[in-house]
């Protein structure tokens, strides 16, 4: 049976309550903040919780090429590609999600967004990463 994404998000948000401890600067409606003690040190990780948006992971770059992760669901967003653009208004855009911004670990840092398709799939990240 295929779960829904709503049930997809919501047993991801379990998983990562049992595994991490809430980032500082604490998680919104739209995204799970979180921090992940691991045998190489602490790790913030992100995870989209709005109902709207597809279930993804944003982690350090450094720490997702340790992984075995599915190419046709990461996608690379580098710190040089912050605030390139503008809006009508010729305000400069962030370049990605917004609530990243409160994580100082991940606000400007090259990361790494997977799109899960199972929480077992999250349940592997953790564990590969000693969680």
């Amino acid at each position: 049976m295929t779960m829904t994404r709503n049930s997809l998000k919501s047993a991801c948000v379990l998983e990562l309550d049992k595994r991490a401890r809430p980032h500082p600067a604490g998680s919104t409606n739209k995204a799970q903040r979180c921090l992940l003690d691991t045998p190489a040190g602490t790790v913030a990780v992100m995870f989209e919780r709005n109902p709207e948006a597809p279930p993804h992971l944003w982690l350090p770059s450094r720490v997702a090429a340790t992984l075995s992760l599915p190419a046709d669901r990461t996608t690379a967003y580098p710190a040089s590609a912050l605030w390139t653009k503008r809006n009508k208004k010729g305000k400069r855009l962030y370049g990605r999600h917004s609530n990243l911004l409160q994580m100082p670990e991940l606000k400007d840092t090259y990361l790494t967004r997977v799109t899960l398709i199972s929480v077992q799939e999250l349940r592997d990240i953790l564990s590969d990463l000693g969680c």
